[in-house]
């Protein structure tokens, strides 16, 4: 709470057991999707799920986002044209 306080970050709560309340369970369910449909096509062994989950969320941070204008996330919040060459 005192994090919140001192970056002005502003908290909602939700009743318990209606997640939907929560706009970033969306989010999250959009990425585990995007994991387990990766992992299906490229044959992944569960094993490296958790490097398929960090590899899911840098793809995710240079898509552009019509809500953002059509920028990345990353590139919105840093300012900076992200270098999605890697990708």
């Amino acid at each position: 709470m005192e994090h919140c306080r001192d970056h002005c970050i502003g908290m909602l709560t939700s009743e318990p057991g209606h997640p939907w309340q929560n706009p970033a369970e969306k989010r999250i369910g959009t990425l585990g999707n995007m994991v387990i449909a990766n992992m299906r096509e490229t044959g992944m062994p569960m094993q490296y799920h958790n490097w398929m989950q960090l590899w899911c969320g840098d793809v995710h941070h240079v898509l552009s986002s019509k809500n953002l204008g059509y920028q990345n996330p990353l590139g919105y919040s840093t300012g900076h044209t992200t270098d999605i060459s890697k990708f």
